[in-house]
């Protein structure tokens, strides 16, 4: 579901593929993403711009922290928790809940490079006022811009 959201989100501005970039503290990837022809029906169903950018920020900043490092995600978080996910290191066990991060995740749909310096500003105070001290990830996906930026919180 999150993926056709991504999907459709994407195509208001591009044409699949396209490549995303994935910038951090750690440097830049540059990575190859692709979505199947998008329809009416998946127009329609995700014509809601709050819900379709909520939803496909979801699917491109876990598979953007997944690539970039190597994280992935364990559990969903409780509201109030300052974050959305929960992560742990790729291909082993999970390990212990307080070796975990969290994720916060935000996206637009419209704006420019300053946009996305806000929203990642706002995830960051968002992360920090949670109820859990966990470090954090903040995410913060651009679907006009076809780029994710993340920090450590």
């Amino acid at each position: 579901m999150t993926a056709e959201a991504a999907g459709v989100a994407l195509d208001r501005h591009h044409a699949s593929p396209q490549s995303l970039l994935i910038a951090g503290p750690a440097g830049r990837v540059q990575a190859e993403v692709t979505w199947g022809a998008i329809d009416d029906r998946m127009r329609r169903a995700w014509n809601n711009s709050v819900s379709r950018t909520e939803n496909g920020a979801l699917a491109i900043a876990i598979a953007a922290i997944e690539l970039a490092l190597g994280l992935v995600v364990v559990l969903r978080a409780e509201t109030g928790s300052g974050a959305d996910y929960y992560l742990a290191q790729m291909g082993g066990e999970l390990g212990e809940p307080e070796d975990w991060l969290r994720l916060e995740i935000s996206g637009t749909d419209e704006g420019d490079g300053k946009i996305l310096a806000y929203r990642l500003v706002e995830k960051c105070r968002q992360a920090r006022a949670g109820r859990c001290n966990l470090p954090t990830i903040a995410c913060v996906v651009g679907f006009r811009q076809l780029e994710v930026r993340h920090v450590h919180v």
